[in-house]
């Protein structure tokens, strides 16, 4: 014995034990975080996977290869089932190749898993517009319009839903907002990949002269005059009605519109036309 205290006599293990029990404890949390990055590394690598697959999808849909692009997406929809807008695609992908029982289940799919996602609702409507179904196409095409309301195309697919039934003054008013939205909506080809747009009529004639007055009503007397011309070559028999139409009240006076309507132009002196 040497006189050393009771308690010194154990402070030197106990402070070992102490260091060995850090020790211990540090090695699961080390081993946590070294899981945690691997974790968050496979996800990243899994991430860019599907991004790079959904890049080669749409690739193959610019290219027209759609049934390919549809391969590629239902593979990445089978790791993301609840992706709307990957569940959107897919169901282009299947209506561009004419499967529309198909296109019309994912496009359900993606309005379920989306209900504020108004593509695929609009989507909806152009399948029941092939099957020669109007009403219902209107119906989908109203409700993708209450979602959102300022895309161009839901107007003009709405327009010409009631086109086919043979509500002119409706599809009037529907292809003039679709003009106010985007004066070009008639010009454009293609679409951003997730909202189909319908494009031409049956009675073509009669189309374009609506095309006309709802161009003149937004005072764009070139688009007007080009539209009129298309009328007057697929002998449109209305023709000479636009002269005293209110609806051409605000470009009759154009030279364009006037040529158009093989009205004499105006010259100076002339009296201005009371429309």
């Amino acid at each position: 014995m040497t006189g050393q205290p009771q308690w010194m006599r154990f402070r030197q293990p106990f402070a070992a034990v102490l260091a060995g029990m850090a020790l211990v404890m540090a090695l699961p949390v080390r081993a946590q975080q070294v899981a945690s990055h691997a974790q968050t590394a496979s996800l990243k690598s899994a991430q860019t996977e599907m991004q790079t697959e959904e890049t080669r999808a749409d690739i193959l849909m610019a290219r027209k290869m759609y049934g390919e692009a549809a391969d590629v997406l239902r593979k990445i929809v089978e790791r993301q089932p609840a992706d709307a807008r990957l569940l959107n695609k897919l169901g282009i992908a299947y209506y561009q190749q004419e499967k529309l029982g198909q296109a019309k289940k994912y496009y359900e799919r993606a309005a379920r898993a989306d209900a504020s996602y108004a593509s695929p609702v609009n989507n909806i409507g152009t399948v029941h517009y092939q099957r020669r179904k109007y009403s219902n196409a209107v119906k989908f095409y109203r409700q993708a319009i209450a979602l959102e309301p300022n895309i161009a195309a839901f107007h003009t697919n709405l327009g010409y839903a009631y086109f086919h039934q043979k509500k002119y003054e409706e599809a009037m008013q529907a292809f003039h907002q679709a003009l106010r939205i985007d004066p070009l909506v008639f010009d454009r080809r293609g679409s951003a990949g997730t909202v189909l747009q319908h494009r031409g009529a049956t009675d073509r004639a009669l189309f374009n002269y609506f095309m006309a007055k709802a161009y003149a009503r937004l005072g764009n007397a070139e688009k007007c005059a080009q539209y009129l011309k298309k009328a007057r070559d697929e002998h449109y028999k209305g023709m000479a009605g636009a002269a005293t139409d209110p609806a051409f009240s605000g470009v009759i006076h154009d030279p364009q519109v006037r040529e158009a309507l093989q009205l004499p132009p105006l010259t100076a002196g002339t009296p201005v036309p009371q429309t």
